[in-house]
């Protein structure tokens, strides 16, 4: 399979995108944010995270804008369109298989394109 430069530079942009999003989120957010992909409610999540139901709600509109989402079911949907729980860890760092880059002339360092 031939990749473009264009199509190389559009994935580099879309795992940094990815990568500053989940990055901009505070540690609790991120944690809230795995408590709503995990279909919890407010409730659940301030009994989980030993927190009233009105800092979830707080934290569940940072992640809202952080994100830059509409809902609670967009903010689900982006975790599991970009593999954020499957593919990232907790500090925000993008996993191997996603940091990888190309080198000036497009090639990766060990001749793979980074899994997506």
């Amino acid at each position: 399979m031939f990749v473009t430069r264009e199509q190389m530079a559009r994935a580099q942009r879309w795992r940094e995108g990815v990568g500053r999003r989940w990055a901009s989120l505070s540690e609790r957010e991120r944690e809230v944010l795995e408590l709503l992909a995990e279909g919890q409610s407010t409730q659940q999540i301030a009994v989980a995270l030993s927190i009233e139901k009105s800092t979830v709600d707080t934290h569940v509109g940072n992640v809202l804008t952080k994100l830059g989402v509409a809902s609670r079911a967009q903010a689900v949907t982006w975790v599991w369109k970009h593999g954020v729980f499957e593919e990232m860890d907790t500090c925000g760092e993008l996993p191997s298989n996603l940091a990888k880059s190309p080198d000036k002339n497009g090639d990766f360092p060990d001749d793979k394109p980074p899994e997506m």
